[in-house]
């Protein structure tokens, strides 16, 4: 009934029931944030890393980027958009 975008802030142990995105699209939600999901993924990919620079007593090379390949992936996602 009121015309103006529904943001949806979907979190583990939140309120809110954890709808699908189509389910949010059919509820009218325009925006959507999962902060804490985000946080809780990049946590697991941290101490993934942290536990292999332990075992190999160095940086880990395979499977990491240079400075110069994250800015080339952050700039195209921009450009995307």
């Amino acid at each position: 009934r009121i015309e103006c975008p529904i943001m949806v802030n979907q979190m583990y142990g939140g309120k809110s029931p954890n709808w699908s995105l189509e389910e949010l699209e059919e509820a009218g939600a325009s925006i959507v944030i999962y902060s804490t999901p985000c946080l809780f993924a990049a946590q697991q990919a941290i101490e993934a890393y942290l536990d292999a620079f332990e075992k190999a007593g160095k940086l880990p090379g395979e499977g990491t980027s240079t400075m110069a390949e994250c800015n080339a992936i952050l700039n195209d996602d921009l450009h995307k958009r």
